[in-house]
């Protein structure tokens, strides 16, 4: 497993990262672009680019010779790489990049204020009840673990969030950190020993 986060400084502007567009592929470069907002298209090239350094540390793959796929869900896949799994999410000022030889799933969020009404509709009775002793940290860890749980399916929301509770009945094995007021999950397949998350950071993208 390898898990490596990026963050993105708040004074970086988009006039200045955009000459790295030219790293990623001509249907990412239309999708950033078409952000109307400076800091979303930032966030979306720096996504792009972790991953591409991400297959690179991992595998040794030149720039070129990596190909990113969607399954019919959307989940980006590396092509002719079947025993190789990556995910990505990003919030606020982070990125996060995790990868493993089995499917694997990450969710980062900024942690603000607590949303009751995501929790009444989309969270388990004993999830809501972990919510309401442990507040805004608790309510956090369970939502980036069912974000994490379903990207680890590669499914998206086909797959009801609420039709699983990552409390008592865990359907994968979760790490999850809380760093610099950010909530970090990694959601990986059970295996007979956990290993730990070994987060990276970086701080330049370009």
């Amino acid at each position: 497993m390898n898990v490596v986060l990026l963050k993105i400084p708040k004074t970086t502007t988009f006039e200045e990262v955009a000459p790295c567009l030219s790293f990623v592929s001509k249907d990412r470069q239309e999708t950033i672009l078409r952000y109307k907002n400076d800091q979303a298209r930032i966030r979306s090239l720096a996504a792009a680019l972790l991953v591409r350094h991400g297959i690179h540390k991992d595998l040794g793959l030149s720039n070129e010779e990596i190909c990113i796929a969607k399954n019919k869900w959307g989940k980006p896949y590396l092509a002719g790489q079947p025993d190789y799994h990556f995910s990505l999410s990003h919030s606020g000022s982070y990125v996060a990049f995790a990868s493993d030889t089995n499917p694997i799933g990450v969710d980062i969020e900024e942690i603000k204020k607590p949303h009751d009404d995501i929790a009444h509709r989309f969270f388990t009775e004993k999830e809501a009840a972990y919510v309401a002793e442990h507040g805004m940290k608790g309510f956090y860890e369970i939502w980036t673990k069912k974000e994490a749980y379903v990207k680890l399916l590669g499914t998206g929301f086909s797959t009801s969030i609420s039709s699983f509770d990552v409390l008592t009945n865990p359907p994968a094995s979760f790490q999850t950190r809380v760093l610099n007021g950010y909530c970090l999950t990694v959601a990986s397949e059970f295996a007979k020993k956990e290993k730990p998350m070994p987060t990276g950071t970086d701080s330049s993208f370009c």
